[in-house]
């Protein structure tokens, strides 16, 4: 079964022209620097939602994400001085041959905060156009909680985020209920 959902989405004029950002899932992500990934050029955008599928409600407003966006610039600049630090500590002892445990979840970490921080930076400042569009996305539900999702980074975020995973499955549980009660 595909379900069709419209999320929507806050416009903001960037340096890279129009951008938006998803105001329903952002607040529900696990992963800070995943948030980077919400958003979209308003050319991949809709102004209205189609007639079928589900409406997703704004619960984040433009304020709260400049805020949020403000906060995740100042916590990845931290998180990158401090890994970088350790890194090159860790690469000189491994130098002297001294025996180390390899811990690639660090590198890992710091290669999403170096991501999340080249996105910011490719479009700050942001400026709020105080318009909403929507994004539409399909959800193919195989046999739950196994789902595929047309959108790429929805999928990722499917299989790697805990908060974004289980308020879909919140929302599909209740696309469901609501169809089996209509049916009753």
């Amino acid at each position: 079964m595909i379900t069709r959902i419209y999320v929507p989405y806050n416009l903001y004029r960037s340096r890279k022209g129009v951008v938006g950002i998803d105001a329903y899932f952002w607040g529900r992500l696990k992963i800070p620097y995943a948030r980077t990934l919400l958003i979209k050029p308003k050319e991949k955008l809709l102004e209205k939602p189609g007639r079928e599928g589900l409406i997703l409600p704004w619960t984040t407003t433009w304020e709260e994400q400049l805020r949020d966006l403000d906060a995740l610039r100042l916590k990845i600049k931290s998180e990158i001085m401090s890994r970088t630090v350790k890194y090159y500590r860790w690469r000189i002892l491994r130098f002297f041959m001294i025996p180390l445990p390899t811990r690639t979840s660090s590198l890992e970490e710091l290669s999403d905060a170096v991501y999340a921080d080249r996105i910011l930076k490719s479009i700050t400042p942001l400026e709020p156009l105080e318009k909403q569009y929507y994004y539409g996305i399909d959800i193919e539900e195989e046999r739950p909680p196994l789902i595929k999702i047309s959108d790429r980074i929805y999928q990722w975020l499917a299989l790697n985020d805990d908060g974004f995973r289980e308020e879909l499955q919140r929302i599909l549980r209740e696309k469901r209920e609501k169809k089996k009660d209509a049916l009753d």
